[in-house]
C-alpha cells in the first residue's frame, strides 16, 4: 500500500493535515498534533515543522527508512515547485521517487492507552425538560500498543455536537440521496477496510450502542476489524454490523479481502468482497472486484447473488484513461451498503487530460469525460446511457471557468427519457477573504412524480474566505426553477436552498463553529425550513473538551413558523 502523510504550512499560521491515499486524493479526516514555527523577514520565509511520530503509522526497528517530498505553492501564479520533482500522473512512482532519508535513533513507543469518559446534559426548550440519565453517559477507549496498530472502543458514543447535514435538493430524486458521513469514529482509519458507500454506508447506523474498531498495518499487509451495535429506535432496529478485512500487498500488487455482515434476530446478510489490483507496468493498473452475497430473512429461503467488475487504468504523462465493465445479479444483497439497482450489466470509459498551455491568459486546460451504459440482464434493455464532458480553464488571474455538458438516456416507467444539462462554472480566488463562485445550468430533466420531462434553470452562488487568522466562512445559495411547470400542492416550481457556516478560533484551544441551512420548497402546508447549529468548544487539555451547543429546526406550516425541535446541550469529556 502506498500512501503519505501531508502537512501544510501557511504564512498566517493555519494548520491542515491529511493522508494522501493511493488514488492521490487527500483524506482530510486524519488529524495529528503537528505544529510549526515561522519567521518572515526580508522577503524570506523560514519554517520549522514539528511532526509527532506518535500520530503516524509505521513499523520496524531503527534504522527507519522514510521518504520525503517538499512542495511549495505560489498562489499568485498557481505554480507548484517540488523537491524531488514528482507529479501524481507518475502513478505509484510518485511515492517511489520521493527523497530517501533515514532515522537511526529509536523512536519512543506511544503512551499506550487513552480513556475518555463523557457526560451530557440536554435541555429541550419545546417541552421545558432537562434530560440527564444513564443514556447521557458514555466512554471512549483507545489502545495503541505500537506505532502500527490501534484499538478503539466506544460505549454509547454521542454525536450531539456533530454539525447538521447541509440542505440539498432532494425533491425530485429517483433514489434516496447518499449523505456524507461526519461522525469521526466512522471516518478515521476506514481506508483499512478498502470499501466505499456501496458496500458499507455508515449512515445506515443511526445511533450506536457500542462500537469496536481495530486497525493495523505492516510491510506486507494491513488489516481491520469493526463491530457496531445499533440502538432500537423509531428510526432504526438494533442491528449488528461487522467488518473484517485484510489487504496483503507487494511492490506491484495488493489484494483487498473484506467480509461484511449485518444481522438481527431471524435475519442476516453477508458479503465477501475480493479486489486484487496489479501494477502491470509503471503506467498501467489492472483490477478485479468480486462480491458474493448471502441473505436470509425470517420464514424465507437463503438467497445468494454476486456483483463483479474489472477494469484497466492507463496513465501516460498528462493523460488518464480507465475502461471498466461490471455485472450484478438479481439477488445480490448489500444491506450494510447502499445500492440503487440490481440485475444489470454495463461498462464505463473515463478519461482526463491536463495540459499547461501558457498563453497570455490561459495557464492550464483540464478536460474530463465519461461514457457509460447500464443494460438489463434478462431483456438486454438499455437502462441508462450517460455522457459527461467538461473543460476546465485556469488563468493567470486566479480565475477558473468550466463549461460542461451531461447527457442521460434513462429508462423509467416503461419508456425512455432524454435528460441533459448544459452548465458553466466560474470561480475567482480574488482575495483570501473573498473567493466567489457562480454556476449556471440549463437542464431538461424528469419530474419523476409526473413521469414527464421539464426544463429547469439551476443557479448556484457561493462565497468563502478567511478573515485574518481566526475566522473562516462559507455560504452557498442555489436557486432552482422550472419555467414550464405549473405549481402544484405536491410540486414546487421555484425555490431556494441556502447553506452557511462560520468558524472562529479564539485561541489554540477555544473555538466556535456555527452554521445554518434553509430551503423554501412548498409541499402542501409546509414551506420554509430552517436548521441551525452552534458549538462553543474549549479543549482544556489534549483530547478533553467542554462543549456548549445548540441545535434547532423550524418549519413554516400554514404560514406559521413552528419549531420542530430545539435543544441546548452541555457536554464534558476528560481524557487520561
Amino acid at each position: 500500500n502506498y500512501y503519505s502523510y501531508v502537512f501544510y504550512v501557511f504564512p498566517l499560521g493555519s494548520r491542515y493535515d491529511g493522508i494522501r491515499n493511493p488514488d492521490f486524493n487527500i483524506d482530510q479526516n486524519w488529524d495529528s498534533s503537528y505544529y510549526y514555527k515561522s519567521m518572515i523577514e526580508n522577503n524570506c520565509w523560514n519554517s520549522k515543522i514539528f511532526i509527532p511520530f506518535r500520530d503516524l503509522r509505521f513499523y520496524g526497528k531503527p534504522p527507519y527508512n522514510w521518504k520525503l517530498i517538499v512542495t511549495r505553492y505560489i498562489s499568485d501564479k498557481r505554480e507548484y515547485y517540488s523537491v524531488p520533482y514528482v507529479i501524481t500522473s507518475l502513478g505509484k512512482d510518485y511515492f517511489r521517487r520521493a527523497k530517501d532519508f533515514q532515522i537511526n535513533q529509536e523512536i519512543a513507543k506511544p503512551s499506550g492507552y487513552n480513556i475518555r469518559p463523557y457526560a451530557l446534559i440536554n435541555y429541550n426548550t419545546l417541552d421545558n425538560e432537562t434530560q440527564f440519565n444513564k443514556d447521557n453517559f458514555g466512554l471512549d477507549f483507545s489502545y495503541k500498543p505500537n506505532f502500527s496498530s490501534q484499538l478503539k472502543f466506544s460505549f454509547n458514543p454521542d454525536f450531539s455536537d456533530i454539525p447538521l447535514d447541509d440542505e440539498i435538493d432532494l425533491y425530485n430524486l429517483r433514489y434516496a440521496p447518499t449523505l456524507q458521513e461526519n461522525r469521526f469514529f466512522f471516518i478515521e482509519d476506514f481506508n483499512a477496510f478498502g470499501i466505499d458507500n456501496s458496500k458499507f454506508y455508515s449512515r445506515n447506523i443511526f445511533q450506536p450502542q457500542l462500537a469496536l474498531k481495530l486497525t493495523a498495518n505492516s510491510a506486507n499487509y494491513s488489516y481491520g476489524f469493526l463491530i457496531v451495535k445499533d440502538k432500537d429506535t423509531d428510526y432504526s432496529d438494533d442491528d449488528l454490523f461487522s467488518i473484517a478485512a485484510v489487504n496483503p500487498s507487494g511492490n506491484n500488487y495488493n489484494f483487498q479481502i473484506t467480509l461484511l455482515n449485518r444481522m438481527n434476530k431471524e435475519y442476516h446478510n453477508e458479503v465477501l468482497h475480493l479486489k486484487p489490483t496489479f501494477e502491470i507496468s509503471s503506467n498501467k493498473e489492472l483490477w478485479f472486484d468480486v462480491n458474493l452475497s448471502a441473505k436470509k430473512k425470517e420464514n424465507s429461503e437463503l438467497t445468494t447473488g454476486y456483483f463483479c467488475a474489472t477494469g484497466i487504468k492507463v496513465f501516460e504523462d498528462n493523460i488518464n484513461v480507465t475502461l471498466s465493465g461490471l455485472q450484478m445479479s438479481e439477488d445480490y444483497a448489500m444491506d450494510m451498503g447502499k445500492i440503487y439497482e440490481d440485475d444489470y450489466y454495463g461498462w464505463s470509459l473515463d478519461g482526463s487530460y491536463i495540459r499547461d498551455v501558457y498563453t497570455n491568459q490561459i495557464r492550464t486546460i483540464y478536460t474530463e469525460f465519461t461514457f457509460s451504459e447500464e443494460i438489463d440482464n434478462r431483456t438486454n434493455t438499455l437502462l441508462e446511457r450517460l455522457l459527461i464532458f467538461s473543460v476546465n480553464f485556469e488563468t493567470f488571474h486566479n480565475i477558473t471557468f468550466t463549461p460542461d455538458f451531461n447527457y442521460v438516456k434513462e429508462f423509467y416507467s416503461s419508456r425512455y427519457f432524454n435528460k441533459y444539462r448544459l452548465g458553466f462554472r466560474f470561480q475567482w480566488d480574488f482575495l483570501a477573504f473573498f473567493k466567489p463562485k457562480f454556476s449556471w445550468n440549463k437542464l431538461e430533466t424528469i419530474i419523476y412524480s409526473l413521469e414527464s420531462n421539464h426544463s429547469c434553470n439551476y443557479y448556484q452562488f457561493a462565497l468563502n474566505g478567511d478573515i485574518g487568522k481566526h475566522v473562516s466562512y462559507f455560504i452557498s445559495a442555489d436557486k432552482i426553477q422550472y419555467p414550464d411547470l405549473q405549481k402544484q400542492p405536491s410540486i414546487d416550481n421555484k425555490y431556494w436552498i441556502i447553506n452557511g457556516d462560520v468558524d472562529i478560533t479564539f485561541s489554540n484551544n477555544i473555538f466556535l463553529s456555527s452554521g445554518f441551512g434553509f430551503n423554501n420548497y412548498e409541499y402542501y402546508q409546509y414551506s420554509d425550513h430552517w436548521g441551525i447549529y452552534s458549538n462553543l468548544i474549549w479543549e482544556y487539555k489534549p483530547q478533553s473538551r467542554i462543549v456548549v451547543g445548540l441545535k434547532s429546526a423550524i418549519d413554516k406550516i400554514y404560514d406559521d413558523p413552528k419549531k420542530d425541535y430545539e435543544t441546548f446541550y452541555f457536554k464534558i469529556s476528560y481524557s487520561y
